[in-house]
């Protein structure tokens, strides 16, 4: 039963919306938390603008000169949580006022659940989407090889459910979250909640030829037959065309 939860976020080269993310934090409806901000070697004025919060009594930061990349570093600030509940967010994201209070609420009903993500906006300059994805553990399990069902930055999940999968794998530069999703559909229990907890900026958003590469090694590793590997060389297809259609600017991210 979380009583308190252990907030992570990994930034990097993030001056320019890091505070909406923190103050969107602060502003949590649940008060119980600690907010752990790993500094991953930033190249601006992220380290100067994080100064200004280091005498805040909920939040942690740690500085690096060196960037290790994303996985490397919740799997740091994962290994400095004092709770068993960790909340993930990313730094150019908005946390929703009840998102924790949701989720608590969630694994205190559902003692069962390891991992509780939710739906989301999706906005940039001029758009904005709403986000549902599939709510059941049962759907999310059907689906999971062919698309990442579950918003990282709007999870919360059992520190000692994940840690005892291997945490994140540092070998994944970029789908950290489907390649930890994938390993561990078989151990572990979803939930995504039909309310908005988190607003995603897409602004600076780049699908990249390296997106497709994690993609399909994630789904090779974890592909159980002969069919999921076949499987794997059609979605890279589909991935692949999505990719040129959004370099030729004939799709968008909203």
């Amino acid at each position: 039963m979380p009583k308190k939860v252990s907030i992570i976020m990994s930034v990097y080269n993030s001056e320019k919306t890091i505070e909406k993310t923190i103050f969107s934090v602060l502003n949590q409806s649940f008060k119980s938390y600690e907010f752990i901000i790993v500094n991953d070697g930033s190249k601006d004025n992220t380290k100067k603008i994080l100064e200004k919060y280091k005498n805040k009594n909920k939040i942690k930061i740690f500085n690096f000169k060196k960037n290790m990349g994303l996985a490397a570093r919740l799997n740091f600030a994962m290994n400095k949580a004092q709770y068993s509940y960790i909340v993930r967010i990313d730094d150019e994201d908005i946390m929703s006022e009840n998102r924790i209070k949701f989720q608590v609420n969630e694994f205190n009903n559902n003692k069962d659940l390891d991992v509780v993500g939710g739906s989301a906006i999706y906005f940039n300059k001029k758009y904005k989407k709403y986000v549902y994805p599939i709510q059941s553990d049962t759907k999310i399990k059907e689906k999971i090889f062919y698309l990442n069902p579950i918003i990282h930055s709007s999870v919360m999940f059992k520190k000692r459910s994940i840690k005892k999968i291997g945490g994140y794998n540092k070998k994944f530069l970029r789908c950290q979250d489907y390649e930890l999703w994938l390993r561990g559909r078989k151990f572990l229990k979803f939930k995504n909640l039909k309310e908005v907890l988190v607003k995603r900026n897409v602004s600076n958003f780049k699908y990249e030829f390296e997106n497709i590469f994690y993609l399909l090694k994630a789904r090779l590793e974890h592909s159980e037959n002969l069919s999921q590997i076949t499987t794997s060389m059609f979605i890279l297809i589909k991935d692949f065309t999505i990719f040129i259609l959004l370099k030729l600017g004939l799709k968008k991210i909203i």
